[in-house]
């Protein structure tokens, strides 16, 4: 009976809504929201308290209530400087991250009520530089790289080629493009273009470059110009910025990670997620949106048709995930916790979501632009432990929002669970094996023990953690999981070229980012390798040094060696774990339908040498690393490759008779400069500390082997020295 009243109020609900989107684009009165700003009040200080967030801030806006303004609240909570006891507040500026490729998307939107940007034409229409290896031959594989394809994540360019994307100088775009764009040349997709959405930071820079290129004017000599000039003006977001690294900017909320401070960057890819803002400049980008497509000022920006474009989805057979439902420029464009008040997101999807992370920034946008919600909320924040509060809290406050707006009982009920009956595998037989997972776990082993299906949920690092799979009783062919609130299971799927999958998919329970009754793929079934060609069977727990570290990319993969275990090739750097598919000696691809990092190892030769390219960079057997004597004045060339100078490696051993064992000792290279970055390593390559400035880095050394990487700046070009003493005490 409960079940009856339950779906008969939502009925009443939906009928609402639809005659209300029939008759008036304004509910009769004005929310004031007092309930809603006083529920979430609370719950952000609850989850500031039990994640130990330092700073954040929200806003709230409402696109319908003109009477008593649009924006509805906006806040700062906690701190954006500890050491200068500075508090928050809604002009406080913070990182944004990967919520700038909505604004992307807009642009790119823009280009095409223009005329300048046709979305479904190939990126390299605007990009005669762009281009992949054929990796997918028969399918037109690059024509397929469209500019729709790379906004909606289906493009299949490598995901995360951080190096040089991140950066302790000011940005130098075109000569970032110009370098990655030649690296790409060489490189190869991840996966087949329009198969499935799969992150992709890589392909917004394509896109954003595309953007650049169609749409600049004679003024602008970047895409950071472009983007000022074409969005953030019009829009009014005048304190929104890309450069904050060695500014003086009083509104700028320091980064914390683990409540230590850290430094803000500045990015060379303010396509994909290089720009600070603030929640009060947000609400103006929120609320062009909710208005289709007409700014705060009242001058249209998007036409309305276009605005609702940025929703709509192209969702395949492979894209399973119930809060990952890419629009254009869009994580969701259909957010699962808002299902029952939406009529028209069969349509397009109308309740969205972006968020974005640089590590210590946090953010999130949720935006509900139906006719009769009208609502947008962006949370912002500082610390990284907020990662997936900016989302909860963003969900929380709509959800109350909601709630108030329509006079609601309960919050908004969520979208159901799909039935997988019909297709799911229930064999064990057939369920057994690899299958290939994300990084940094990168595969999961399912086998029998002790007469029960059990998942190996970390082979690699603890082959005996896991979880028991029991087949559920009720018909659904899922497997319930040994201590977890939701199931598995395992389906065939073909992808757009007849490719077939076997995927494991997790069905239900609630995740703090995704929402409730979550679906998404954990993994697809892979096989064992062998034999291995055989130079990549000499490769096999050998080490390679990057050759090539750009701005903090030694931070990243600074390394890379080539474990082998259950029949599988990994490739494996500090912060990275992949499976890895050898083609032949000098070619491996990289991933599955879960990578999202680069598309393939490819192997050259120098010198007799081996040169692994990977990561938009080279990687070489530090056995070819020079040594170097303490205390002496050592001179080299500075060599470049692309325009850009390679990382100065060497090795250096202390004796425990040494004078410079348990000492401080100061490295410096002449001439320096302000953005040289020195990283000191042990003997096995992990790092041991790291210093940046012209001034040189002082490390103590105890007795042993170290490795010295210096990053110099990139302008750095000729001849230098590199000298080191012991610090006086």
């Amino acid at each position: 009976m409960k079940r009856i009243y339950l779906l008969f109020l939502w009925f009443l609900c939906v009928s609402f809504l639809c005659c209300c989107s029939g008759s008036s684009n304004a509910p009769p009165k004005a929310t004031s929201y007092a309930q809603t700003i006083a529920a979430v009040k609370a719950f952000i200080e609850s989850q500031m308290i039990e994640k130990k967030i330092v700073g954040l801030s929200i806003a709230l806006v409402d696109a319908q209530r003109e009477d008593l303004g649009n924006v509805v609240w906006r806040q700062g909570f906690g701190m954006a400087d500890k050491e200068k006891e500075k508090k928050t507040s809604a002009e406080t500026l913070y990182s944004i991250g990967s919520v700038g490729k909505a604004m992307t998307g807009v642009a790119l939107l823009k280009l095409k009520d223009e005329g300048k940007i046709d979305l479904d034409m190939p990126a390299s229409t605007y990009i005669p530089d762009f281009s992949l290896q054929i990796r997918y031959p028969g399918i037109d594989q690059n024509d397929r790289i469209t500019i729709r394809n790379l906004l909606s994540m289906h493009g299949g360019v490598p995901g995360d080629l951080y190096n040089g994307q991140i950066i302790i100088t000011p940005p130098w775009y075109n000569r970032y493009m110009a370098w990655v764009l030649a690296y790409l040349r060489t490189d190869y997709p991840s996966h087949p273009p329009g198969a499935l959405g799969s992150y992709s930071n890589m392909g917004f820079v394509v896109a954003g470059h595309a953007a650049y290129l169609a749409g600049r004017s004679e003024a602008d000599t970047d895409f950071q110009g472009f983007l000022k000039r074409s969005l953030l003006d019009p829009l009014g977001m005048d304190e929104s910025r890309f450069t904050v690294l060695g500014e003086d900017i009083p509104q700028l909320a320091v980064p914390y990670e683990k409540g230590s401070p850290q430094i803000p960057f500045n990015f060379n890819v303010p396509a994909t997620g290089g720009l600070f803002s603030s929640v009060t400049d947000m609400t103006k980008f929120l609320l062009m949106l909710l208005k289709d497509g007409v700014s705060e000022s009242g001058t249209r920006y998007l036409q309305a048709e276009t605005v609702r474009e940025m929703g709509h989805m192209n969702r395949t057979a492979l894209d399973t995930s119930s809060f990952i439902q890419y629009g254009l420029g869009l994580d969701s464009a259909s957010l699962p916790a808002f299902y029952g008040v939406a009529p028209d997101q069969g349509a397009y999807g109308r309740a969205w979501g972006k968020t974005g992370s640089t590590g210590a920034y946090n953010a999130m946008i949720m935006l509900l632009p139906n006719t009769n919600l009208k609502l947008g909320v962006v949370v912002l924040s500082n610390s990284d432990t907020a990662g997936s509060a900016v989302a909860a809290i963003a969900r929380r406050c709509l959800q109350e929002a909601v709630k108030e707006k329509l006079g609601l009982s309960q919050y908004p009920e969520p979208k159901p669970l799909p039935d997988f009956s019909d297709e799911a595998i229930t064999d064990a037989d057939e369920i057994k094996g690899l299958y290939g997972t994300t990084s940094p776990i990168a595969y999961f082993r399912i086998e029998t023990r002790d007469g029960s299906l059990f998942w190996a949920t970390q082979p690699f690092y603890n082959p005996n953690e896991g979880k028991i799979l029991t087949l559920k009783p009720d018909g659904s062919n899922a497997f319930s999981v040994e201590g977890e609130d939701w199931d598995l299971v395992f389906v065939d799927r073909t992808d757009i070229y007849g490719t077939e999958y076997r995927l494991m998919i997790r069905v239900g329970g609630e995740h703090e980012t995704m929402g409730p009754n979550v679906v998404a793929t954990r993994g697809q079934k892979i096989r064992p390798l062998d034999p291995l060609p055989e130079k990549w069977q000499q490769r096999i727990d050998k080490m390679y040094v990057s050759d090539q570290m750009i701005g903090t990319f030694a931070f990243f993969d600074p390394y890379v060696t080539f474990p082998y275990k259950d029949g599988l090739l990994l490739a494996k750097s500090p912060e990275t774990l992949r499976v890895i598919y050898p083609q032949n000696d000098d070619l491996a691809f990289i991933g599955d339908t879960m990578s999202r990092g680069d598309g393939a190892i490819t192997v050259s030769y120098q010198d007799g040498n081996e040169r692994l390219h990977a990561q938009v960079c080279e990687y070489f057997p530090p056995d070819l690393i020079e040594e170097y004597t303490l205390g002496e004045q050592s001179s080299f060339q500075i060599e470049l490759r692309g325009d850009l100078p390679l990382s100065i490696w060497r090795k250096i051993t202390v004796t425990p008779e040494s004078p410079f064992a348990g000492q401080k000792v100061r490295f410096v290279v002449d001439p320096g400069h302000d953005t040289d970055l020195y990283n000191l390593f042990h003997e096995n390559l992990k790092a041991a500390d790291m210093e940046i400035g012209k001034q040189g880095a002082a490390f103590t050394l105890q007795a042993g082997v170290y490795y010295l990487a210096v990053n110099l700046a990139v302008d750095a070009t000729g001849t230098a020295d590199l000298d080191s003493e012991i610090v006086p005490q």
